[in-house]
């Protein structure tokens, strides 16, 4: 009986920037964004903890602006990731 051997089969990645060799400039301004739309939500979330469901108005107000930039930049990082250099 004659055997036939062949190449194990690598796993299928998903077809990303960093897999296609392309390198991604913006990824910080990406991680940056997540990361102030996380502690806007969490400021807000332990003020109205630590406040008991009245927590001042100006500090609402500015994670409301800490997460609006946060989104921001996220969207700034994909329209200038999508344009052609």
């Amino acid at each position: 009986m004659i055997a036939v051997v062949s190449e194990p089969e690598e796993p299928k990645t998903p077809v990303s920037a960093k897999a296609s060799g392309r390198s991604d400039e913006f990824d910080y301004l990406r991680q940056f964004g997540t990361t102030t739309v996380v502690a806007a939500l969490v400021i807000a979330c332990a003020a109205l903890v630590m406040e008991g469901g009245d927590p001042p108005l100006p500090l609402i107000g500015g994670c409301l602006m800490g997460a609006l930039v946060g989104v921001g930049l996220r969207i700034e990082a994909a329209i200038r990731s999508r344009t052609p250099s």
